[in-house]
């Protein structure tokens, strides 16, 4: 890591000396160091961390989710070093090449999320504080326009048009449980066809539970599409999803969610 200097004193104790690799396969605006058993996060939305730490420290027992070892806001910016999840990305190779299995571990994945009771959960990330966050984001010229023109420019001529469209069209009778806020690939771990844990839980807290759905609904095609990796999987169906879930697709209701996404 360049100028370990700038560390917090209590952060570098910690990791002075040790190995890392700077993780590069997640798209969030964080740096990451990943050591042999620890993750340093480091991260200039402070109240979104310290939002998260609570998160984390309520999960505990809950759900198997990395131990905080250290967090300190230093200089404007969070430090959080926490424990290192063993395992596998669900989006390894061999999950991959094993779908049946990978879609049936995503199952139980979401299903460990859905059965933790939400009665004092400290955080919400509903429809509402979501559009809330997309409204600050757009009237402060957040988003990124070519990325945004890339993805949606064919339907919407910009961020605030779709902003008014989402705010005039959420959906209503949401089904609220503990949402991971970024239920994709490379934030479930597995190890030994089991789940091991979750991380990036930045965005976690109590929303519909088609919102994680979506994300993984898109990430799951991106991965077998060769949008990430490369490699094209033509046989895979990410419908299958639903049949594991035991549910109908609910695709108008996805749609809006993955619209939502583009505005963060």
């Amino acid at each position: 890591m360049n100028n370990m200097n700038k560390l917090p004193e209590n952060i570098k104790k910690y990791i002075e000396q040790k190995e890392f690799e700077k993780d590069n396969v997640g798209l969030s605006n964080s740096t990451i160091y990943i050591y042999n058993n620890m993750v340093l996060k480091i991260e200039d939305d402070i109240s979104q961390t310290v939002e998260t730490v609570n998160v984390i420290k309520w999960l505990k027992g809950k759900l198997p989710v990395p131990n905080i070892i250290y967090h300190e806001i230093f200089e404007n910016k969070s430090y959080l070093l926490m424990s290192k999840i063993n395992g596998k990305m669900s989006c390894d190779d061999y999950y991959l090449d094993n779908s049946e299995l990978l879609l049936k571990l995503l199952g139980e994945a979401f299903n460990l999320l859905w059965n933790i009771n939400i009665k004092d959960c400290p955080r919400i990330k509903d429809i509402n504080s979501k559009l809330k966050e997309a409204r600050i984001r757009v009237e402060n010229h957040l988003i990124d326009l070519k990325e945004f023109n890339d993805n949606v420019g064919n339907t919407f001529k910009n961020p605030e048009e779709l902003l008014l469209w989402l705010e005039e069209n959420k959906p209503e009778d949401n089904e609220l449980v503990f949402s991971h806020g970024d239920f994709c690939l490379p934030n479930i771990f597995l190890k030994d066809d089991k789940i091991t844990g979750f991380v990036d839980l930045g965005d976690s807290g109590i929303c519909d539970k088609w919102y994680d759905i979506a994300l993984c609904y898109k990430s799951l095609k991106n991965n077998f599409n060769g949008t990430f990796g490369g490699k094209i999987y033509p046989d895979f169906n990410p419908n299958k999803l639903f049949d594991v879930l035991n549910i109908q697709p609910d695709y108008k209701r996805i749609n809006y969610y993955l619209l939502l996404e583009e505005l963060f």
